[in-house]
């Protein structure tokens, strides 16, 4: 069911159309995601697109435990 949901998500994003997604699997979501967000105890840490997330070692160390 869930990678049904992500199958719709990505379908709909291709169509140009703007979406918000709340994830706490960020690595799921980002290599759909045009920009991301980071929050921290609610205070936006770190912003940038999905490929410099994926990409960034020091964000999977401090905030995903990686």
């Amino acid at each position: 069911m869930i990678d049904q949901i992500y199958e719709l998500v990505q379908a709909l994003a291709k169509s140009g159309r703007t979406i918000l997604v709340v994830e706490e699997n960020a690595i799921r979501i980002a290599d759909m995601a045009d920009r991301m967000h980071l929050l921290d105890n609610g205070v936006l840490a770190w912003s940038g697109t999905g490929q410099e997330f994926l990409s960034s070692p020091e964000i999977f160390a401090t905030y995903l435990g990686g």
